[in-house]
């Protein structure tokens, strides 16, 4: 897809929004949703390399976030957990910050693989804890195991949950080293004060698992596909 095609899409927004729940499945409670993009003509997943490759990620991830808030009618008793890269959340903070006033309770999601320079970190996380302060807007760390972000990073964060990359549950009875990998970092995690989240539950066997572990809360289509607003 060419770039013209990408920003008539973007300007006409041609996106489906739906919203998957997080669960908290110790307690068998929604504790939030997060806003996911799908459109007709190709797999997200291309659409959004397109975007990358076009320099139109920022333009893509506001339209995005724009369509959640917008369309978010539990905004008075969960969270909304919405996708976003360093490079928006520092370039568009103003804009940002003005839609938080009316958008209830809000959860940025980092992509673990997103890249932000050493010199911008503290500014990064000075506006990470203003909008923690200002309106209660929590942060995550998406995908975490996908890439190479070590644990010490991810801990300097001032982040709230980290969120599990699917493939560390899929197939988790075969591969001893993914359970031992969810069973330590769940266990790292709480001691630090930080929420983990698994994504990618299938079955209730993977769910079994990860109640006896003591884990929080999960996602994945066990729980649902995901919904319309």
């Amino acid at each position: 897809m060419n770039k013209k095609q990408i920003l008539k899409m973007i300007e006409t927004n041609a996106f489906q929004t739906i919203y998957q729940p997080i669960v908290n499945i110790q307690e068998n409670q929604i504790y939030g949703y997060e806003s996911l993009t799908r459109i007709s003509s190709e797999p997200i997943s291309e659409f959004i390399q397109s975007c990358e490759e076009n320099r139109l990620t920022s333009q893509f991830e506001l339209r995005t976030i724009k369509n959640g808030m917008n369309h978010f009618s539990w905004r008075e008793s969960t969270r909304l957990f919405l996708n976003i890269s360093y490079g928006t959340f520092l370039k568009y903070y103003d804009e940002i910050e003005e839609w938080l006033k009316d958008s209830g309770k809000i959860t940025f999601e980092f992509l673990e693989t997103s890249y932000v320079e050493e010199n911008q970190r503290f500014d990064l996380y000075a506006k990470m804890a203003a909008l923690t302060r200002q309106f209660d807007t929590q942060f995550a760390i998406d995908d975490y195991g996908s890439g190479y972000a070590d644990i010490a990073r991810v801990l300097r964060q001032p982040t709230d949950f980290v969120k599990t990359d699917a493939q560390l549950i899929k197939d988790f009875k075969q591969h001893q080293g993914k359970k031992l990998v969810l069973t330590n970092l769940h266990r790292f995690l709480e001691k630090n004060q930080k929420k983990m989240v698994v994504e990618g539950v299938e079955n209730k066997e993977q769910l079994e698992f990860l109640q006896h572990l003591g884990v929080t809360y999960a996602q994945g289509f066990y729980f649902t596909k995901g919904m319309k607003n």
